[in-house]
């Protein structure tokens, strides 16, 4: 995913999703996209609105509950297991990992 670097005036930086299906608003008011703010505020970090990093986005935090569970020594279930293959299973189909741009 190609991404748009915007910034100046003292205004927080805004990146957003290149060739967007909608404009972010990057003026100050709330953006419909739920942006996240990253550094207190100096950086906006918007999603885009044809979900492309919807895969990514939860596939990470899957592999990140997993890591956090195993850092507490927490044994799955089969259920729990089979629950979080099924989740990855469903990503995948839907949106399929994708291999790193280049830079």
């Amino acid at each position: 995913m190609t991404w748009v670097r915007e910034e100046g005036g003292g205004r927080p930086v805004h990146v957003y999703p290149e060739r967007d299906l909608r404009a972010h608003v990057t003026n100050g008011d709330p953006c419909p996209c739920l942006p996240r703010m990253l550094d207190d505020g100096a950086v906006i970090v918007h999603n885009s609105y044809d979900a492309r990093e919807t895969g990514e986005t939860c596939r990470d935090a899957l592999n990140r509950l997993g890591v956090a569970l195993a850092e507490h020594r927490h044994t799955w279930t089969n259920e729990e297991r089979m629950a979080y293959e099924h989740a990855m299973a469903i990503l995948d189909m839907h949106w399929p990992a994708r291999a790193e741009e280049p830079a």
